[in-house]
């Protein structure tokens, strides 16, 4: 798929609650199964005080720095609407893990 600056732009994603994201699909998207990559950028603890250093230099004590992440998503087949789908795998340290919510359109 590609960023999620970018999928949020031309309409495909938008945040939700929390953490979540939602990925909009058409019914023959939602009816193939396939992997999807979105890139972003996601706060996590920082490798060198692990957040427990005010002068850490690396994080300027902050505890947290940014990192870019590529979510894979494992997208089964008839996936239905509203269906949370979380990353194989999460980045080392992420604060808060990213999940994604399934929005089916009917197609016209």
């Amino acid at each position: 798929m590609g960023s999620l600056r970018a999928l949020l732009t031309c309409g495909v994603a938008r945040r939700a609650e929390g953490d979540v994201i939602e990925l909009f699909l058409n019914a023959q998207e939602a009816a193939q199964s396939g992997m999807v990559t979105i890139s972003m950028r996601v706060p996590v603890r920082c490798p060198e005080c692990a957040g427990d250093a005010a002068s850490c230099p690396r994080c300027g004590g902050h505890g947290t720095i940014e990192e870019l992440f590529s979510a894979w998503l494992a997208v089964p087949p008839e996936v239905t609407d509203g269906a949370i789908l979380a990353p194989s795998e999460l980045l080392r340290g992420m604060i808060r893990p990213v999940r994604f919510r399934m929005r089916v359109r009917a197609t016209r």
